[in-house]
């Protein structure tokens, strides 16, 4: 590019200079892409299109522990609920354990609002194990009886 004098204008000088210029405006869009609006979330709420029952904010997050399928493991499931008790589905849940493995470490709530994975305690391992699941900004806790 090459100043023409007059304050801060330029003027272009061949095919390099409108590279730049789409160079900048993909940046630019990338930029205005990734922006959120006042309540800081991105984007809408996420869709209940799959046959949901129901859509909205995350009301209540409950964990329910129950032994087996074998002896050293419970089955773990998340219940995420709306205001009015309703399920939520498609809602992204993250899982970790203190102790053992999990079967299921990530995924989505079903048209229950429900998501389920097994703690499986190892052998080696006795005491509770801690498991925490974590859906939109909620977090619990269920403590896990390892014989």
């Amino acid at each position: 590019m090459r100043a023409t004098g007059r304050g801060s204008s330029f003027r272009s000088t061949g095919a390099g200079s409108a590279l730049i210029w789409v160079y900048a405006a993909v940046l630019l869009l990338g930029a205005l892409a990734g922006c959120t609006d006042q309540s800081g979330s991105k984007g809408p709420t996420p869709s209940t299109t799959s046959g949901g029952k129901s859509g909205g904010e995350l009301a209540a997050l409950t964990l329910l522990i129950q032994e087996g399928p074998g002896g050293d493991q419970f089955t773990i499931t998340v219940v995420a609920r709306s205001v009015a008790g309703a399920p939520l589905d498609n809602r992204q849940v993250f899982m970790s354990t203190t102790s053992g493995t999990l079967s299921r470490t990530q995924g989505l709530t079903d048209f229950d609002g429900r998501f389920v994975s097994v703690l499986t305690c190892g052998s080696n391992f006795t005491g509770a194990a801690t498991v925490t699941a974590f859906v939109e900004g909620s977090v619990k806790t269920i403590s896990a009886p390892c014989k």
